[in-house]
């Protein structure tokens, strides 16, 4: 068998040992291209091509943003387009060498796109890939829609994809240079955001469905009565805690030992924050011992 052999030693009552040789030709192993690091930061190799000219269309603005997000560092001409119509006013003025194409748009689809591009001979000939989230799409190669496409994503789209895409059609090469994991939070504010995690579990369902409706309503005046009916809790520690879309400033953690003996009577509200500020501000407790922002700690 396969010019080999097969050996068979048996004793009774002990068992049986099969063995086999077979003569082999050693190879050398294919060189396996290097996996990017988890975090990551790409760029242009120094020897790759630059300068090309990428056009992407999409009716939806976060996802035409997100792949221009990706390619800002390679050192391409982008430009985005919401339809067809639109793409093919760009691609007369610009003549992209890649399109990435939403396949489902209104006013002109990228079927029809695609189908009027070809008739116009642009030069040189764009390469398009289709973005659809069909999973049957572009299997077949002698289905005339798929043919009319250089290749195809699947959505959700990732960014190693559709560098693997740049690389494969524009001859782009990359590097890949490994972020540093981000810094571990202190630990006063690790403890902090468990007490306020605590404070809030212990409380009963239906207070905890109030919040979570407010929260979700960005209704701040709501979110405020209801932090400012729970009883005082012994936390010490600063506050820097956000639930859901709020930074709740004044969460009543801060109330307890750390509350300043003038404070006595009613205390005026405070608004509460955004939590799209860049910065999360600390609670009442953090000024007053002192705390700051760990970007602020030099």
């Amino acid at each position: 068998m396969l010019g080999g052999n097969i050996t068979v030693e048996s004793v009774p009552g002990r068992g049986t040992v099969m063995a086999f040789e077979v003569p082999l030709t050693a190879i050398e192993a294919p060189e396996v291209p290097d996996e990017p690091p988890a975090s990551y930061r790409v760029r242009l190799a120094e020897d790759s091509p630059r300068g090309q000219r990428v056009l992407v269309v999409d009716d939806v603005p976060e996802n035409a943003r997100l792949l221009l997000e990706w390619m800002r560092p390679l050192g391409l001409e982008l430009r985005e387009a919401r339809d067809g119509l639109e793409a093919l006013a760009v691609c007369q003025q610009w003549s992209p060498h890649l399109i990435w194409l939403d396949l489902r748009m209104p006013r002109m689809d990228g079927f029809e796109f695609t189908r009027q591009l070809q008739s116009q001979l642009l030069t040189p000939r764009p390469v398009i890939i289709a973005l659809t989230a069909a999973t049957s799409l572009g299997e077949d190669q002698d289905d005339p829609f798929s043919s009319a496409f250089d290749a195809f994503m699947r959505k959700p789209i990732r960014q190693a994809d559709l560098l693997e895409k740049l690389r494969v059609h524009l001859g782009l090469r990359f590097v890949f240079d490994a972020q540093p994991a981000p810094a571990a939070l202190p630990e006063p504010q690790i403890q902090a955001q468990q007490a306020m995690q605590d404070l809030l579990a212990a409380q009963p369902l239906p207070w905890r469905q109030r919040l979570l409706n407010a929260l979700l309503r960005i209704d701040r005046l709501a979110v405020q009565d209801l932090l400012e009916a729970l009883p005082p809790h012994p936390s010490s520690k600063p506050c820097w805690t956000c639930c859901g879309a709020i930074v709740l400033i004044r969460c009543w953690s801060c109330w307890g030992r750390n509350r300043p003996p003038s404070a006595a009577g009613p205390t005026p509200r405070a608004p509460l924050k955004s939590a799209r500020r860049p910065r999360p501000r600390p609670g009442p407790c953090a000024r007053q011992v002192g705390w700051a922002h760990p970007s602020a700690q030099k």
